[in-house]
Order: C-alpha cells, then structure tokens, then sequence
C-alpha cells in the first residue's frame, strides 16, 4: 500500500458562495482518491460501498491484480475511471494545499506516484470496436464533462494533440518520457502491439465469448491464442519504467484453464480478488446477502439466473454460475471429480540406512479413506510401464510432450502413477529425459516391453533416438503401439479412464500437479497427462493382464453413459 493514511474528502463549497473554492476542493478530493473522482467528478453516480472497497484495491504503486468481479457490476467504470486518475496532474499547488491540510511525506510521495500527466495507459478488450467504445467514454470525460474540464483543465487536448478512437494524446509536461504512445492507447485481442511503450496496463474482459465457447465447449485453441497474446501485452511496459509498473486484469472465472487461471499459476505477482453476486466470497460479503444490493437484490439474480438459462434467448447453463458468481468449474462440467483420485508417498523402509544400502528399499504409503488401512507396497511387486507420448501437431489439446512411469498391482487392479514428466521441449531433450527416467526405474526393466510408445511417436523420435543410441553401451528398447491421434480418439481414451477413477483405483502422488489439475478441469484445458495416461490399460492387456481387462470391461458397463 502506498502508505496507513488516506484521504478524508474535504467540504465542497456551492459555486455560488465561493467558485474557486468549490473547484479547489473537488480537485483535492478527485486527487485524493479514486472512489471519489469517479463518483463525483465522473459523475458515476450508482458507485456504491462495495466500489469503495474495489478502489482501495486499485490505489496502489505496484498493481498486478486480476480482478473477477460479477457482471453488470460497473467493474468497467472503475477501469475508466482508474485510467483517467493515473492520468490526473499532480502540481506543486497541489502539494502545499495536502501539505496545509495535515499530509505528511509519504502521502505526497503516494501522489507522485498515483498521478503523472505523461503517463500512457494500454486498454484491451476481446473486441476491437468495444475497446475503442471504451475509449468514447474517455471522448465523454473530457469533451463534454463540465467539472472535469474546469478542474483539469491544464490537461485538455488541443489541436496540436493527436486524440482518435485507438489513440488519445491529453497535453503533457515537456521530456515525459515516450512521445510516440498515447496516454490511453486502444486495442482488440491479437491486434499488433509493436510501438506501444506503457506505464499502465488494462485488460477489460478480454477472455470474452469466442475464448468462452472454446474452452468450454471446443478444442480450446482460441482460448490459447488468447494466453499467449496476454503474454505479448505484458511486454508492452516502457523498459524505462522499473517501478510502479500497473497491470489489472478485469473479467470473470470460467475454468480451470481459463486466462485468468493461467495468470494464477504462472504469473505469481498477480494478486486475486474474487466475489460473487451473491456474496459468500469473502469477509466483507457473507453468504446470501447480494454485494450490490443497490442494483441486484437476491430476486432479481434469481430472476436473471432464470433468464440465462431459458430456453430460445441465446443463454446457456452455466452463464449465471460464471458472469455472477465467478465459479471457475461447474460441478456439471467435472467429468472427474477430485475426491475419486486417492494419494500416496514414497519413504524409505529403514531411513536410518544409506540410501545405497540394499536393504532400504522404497515403499509407498498409502492415505487413508473411509478408515481402511493400506499396508505399506513394495513397488517392485508391480507391473510397471513406461508410456512416451511425443507432442505434435496432429494432437489437440495438447501443449507439451509426455512420459509416465505406471504401475499395475495385479492382485486389487490398483493403478499407482509412480512419475511422471511433462515439457514442451526439443525431442532431444525428451529422449535425453527417457534415458534419466528408464535408469531411475531400472529395477523394473524387462526388456522390451517396458517402454511403450505410439508408432507416429516413434518415427518423431527416430533421429534423436538413433543419435543417442550411438553413445549409449545399452540403448534403449521400446515396443510400438497403435497410436491414432484424432480428437474422437484421445476422447475415448480419456473418458474410458472414468470407472477406473470413480472406484478410487488411480494412486498418484501430490507432486504430480499437472495431472492432478488437468483431472479436475477435464474436458476444459490441457489434456497430456490424461491423454497418455489412457494408452495404459491396453498396453498392460498385451502382456496377459486378463484381470485388469476383466475389471475395465465390468466397470465400463456398470457405467455406461455416464457424463452423457
């Protein structure tokens, strides 16, 4: 935060019982704070308490923060709002009368900071029109609003300022910095960024319809070309500015492998603020009681939630779920649900041993459910494979290649995923990984059956392999299967895994996050974990395992049709 003070709004005098005063106290106040300047000098007058707790958010130096507020909410308007306020003059007139009023140092260093007439501001949106209307709200402001151009009227664009829908110049101080990029530059979802050199950073609803429909309902590309153009916005920062970078990335949750998903798990500056329509989201919004109860009460959610999900209008299931209660899955959606998986670890059987010595051999113990005790496993009991699954470009879905080390516990069908790698690397680098994973589990070696992989993927791999067999005393052996790579396919594969997971036989380890992730959000997002995994039922049968075969057929017609 930039400092324990804040700012107390001080009277405003009527104009007409004292016109500067009337105008010095609104530009205090507008300085002063976000909430403020948006309600009063905007003019936003339905901005209510929950909008004050939302702007204490936005009132920082360094703001990284993904912001997943409910539809109709006016989330945008604090965008706005907040793009003009980093744009606002800070004078040395403007000091002393803070410093008059009691502010001390840190509250003037704060305000240097929160405002820079040079500053220049990147607003995007999913769609190229709607970002530049949000850049006609901005033409509002200071064309027709009366109390903003008097109060800051030092900043008002003239005929030598260049001011169009995608880019707006307000007048600036002399040697502020880039000259080339707007104070509020406008783009669409994979226009060209080259040339734009920002302080600020605004993302409005960019994982939008298009991103929606493909995650949740397609191969999910859309929503990957959209990741790695947030990655390209992200470099659009002034290399000069080393400091108080802003980024804020306004939308709502829609899956696990969602953008602001992404964000969450590669982008650890970013903080998260989440609520719901109808509270429940955090302390300051218990359970039941609407966060704007000024503009939706709990009736009318409902009511719209009923609109959304009619029939004929264009909506779907879900939409009330995502737009105003940010959930990220529904429990609909999950084909596989989390408490299907079951957990263990490895230990060592004598730790007071060297890890050398022969008779510390590992174990895995197992968690308990329901209260029945495993006893601990000796995986070398196991029939293990190693299943290498090569990324490319006939794979959907897919975003980095794969291997699996699995075993089979014959005697209670328990499968144990016993590692796992996961990269999107060079085919060298993966069959360098074959080498480092085949020798951790030597143990288990048994000629050419231990290590499988589909005929496609071994054609991929035959130069790499050729190469480093040539270096290798024992290179690797590997036994070819039927590999069909075609979307119906890997989603038979997938699903045909379901009666394994729903009677609690897959044991994978906590490490083992990107499995565990793609599980949960299945059939949203990446899928190479699951993809692969499910070659291994029928790479075990080949070797005579009738009992596993014996299991999954049972299974399978237990529940049959499940998941639709």
């Amino acid at each position: 935060m930039h400092s324990k003070t804040k700012w107390n709004p001080i009277p405003v005098p009527k104009v007409a019982d004292d016109y500067e005063g009337h105008f010095r106290a609104v530009r205090l106040n507008s300085l002063g704070s976000l909430f403020w300047f948006a309600k009063h000098t905007l003019g936003k007058n339905r901005l209510t308490t929950l909008h004050t707790q939302l702007c204490k958010s936005l009132e920082v130096a360094q703001l990284f923060l993904v912001m997943e507020v409910p539809m109709s909410h006016f989330k945008t308007t604090l965008g706005i709002a907040l793009s003009i306020f980093w744009a606002l003059p800070f004078t040395e007139r403007d000091e002393e009368a803070m410093r008059k009023l009691g502010y001390k140092d840190a509250w003037i260093r704060w305000m240097k900071v929160a405002h820079d007439q040079n500053t220049r501001t990147l607003v995007t949106h999913e769609i190229a029109e709607q970002a530049a209307a949000i850049g006609q709200s901005v033409d509002e402001v200071y064309e027709h609003n009366d109390m903003f151009r008097h109060t800051f009227r030092e900043i008002l664009p003239d005929r030598d300022c260049k001011w169009t829908n995608h880019h707006k110049f307000q007048k600036r101080l002399p040697g502020g910095g880039d000259p080339t990029t707007g104070t509020y530059e406008y783009r669409g979802v994979g226009q060209a960024l080259q040339g734009i050199h920002a302080n600020n950073i605004i993302q409005d609803d960019n994982f939008g319809r298009a991103a929606q429909n493909s995650l949740l309902r397609g191969d999910g590309s859309v929503c990957r070309e959209l990741i790695g153009w947030h990655k390209q916005v992200g470099t659009r920062f002034d290399p000069i500015v080393k400091e108080n970078r802003r980024q804020l990335v306004i939308g709502n949750a829609w899956g696990h492998a969602d953008l602001n998903a992404w964000i969450n798990k590669h982008q650890p500056e970013f903080k998260f603020e989440t609520h719901s329509a109808e509270g429940g989201c955090c302390k300051l919004h218990p359970e039941g009681v609407p966060i704007l109860p000024e503009e939706w009460t709990i009736e009318l959610l409902h009511k719209e939630k009923a609109r959304l999900e009619a029939g004929g209008d264009g909506g779907a299931v879900g939409d009330y779920e995502h737009f105003y209660l940010n959930l990220h899955t529904l429990p609909w959606e999950q084909i596989f649900k989390s408490e299907w998986l079951r957990y263990y670890k490895c230990k060592q059987s004598r730790p007071e041993l060297r890890l050398e010595d022969e008779r510390n051999i590992l174990l895995f113990e197992h968690d308990v459910y329901g209260g029945e005790v495993i006893e601990d496993l000796q995986p070398g009991m196991l029939n293990v494979r190693i299943i290498v699954d090569p990324h490319h470009a006939n794979k959907v879905n897919r975003s980095g290649h794969v291997i699996w080390v699995i075993g089979y516990d014959d005697s209670n069908s328990h499968i144990y995923l016993m590692d796992l790698w996961c990269e999107n690397t060079s085919y060298s680098a993966m069959v360098d990984e074959m080498y480092r994973i085949a020798n951790r589990w030597q143990h288990w070696r048994k000629g050419r059956g231990f290590i499988r992989m589909g005929k496609l993927a071994s054609e991929l791999l035959a130069f790499p392999m050729q190469e480093r067999a040539r270096i290798e005393r024992h290179p690797i052996a590997f036994t070819e299967f039927d590999d069909d790579p075609s979307q119906a396919a890997q989603k038979n594969r997938i699903e045909s895994l379901e009666p394994i997971f729903k009677t609690g036989k897959v044991w994978c380890q906590r490490y083992q996050k990107k499995f565990v992730d793609q599980f949960e959000s299945y059939p949203a997002g990446f899928v190479d974990t699951l993809d692969t995994l499910g070659f291994f039922p029928s790479q075990l049968n080949v070797t005579g395992s009738a009992k596993l075969k014996e299991f999954m057929q049972r299974q399978q017609a237990q529940f049959v049709g499940y998941g639709g």
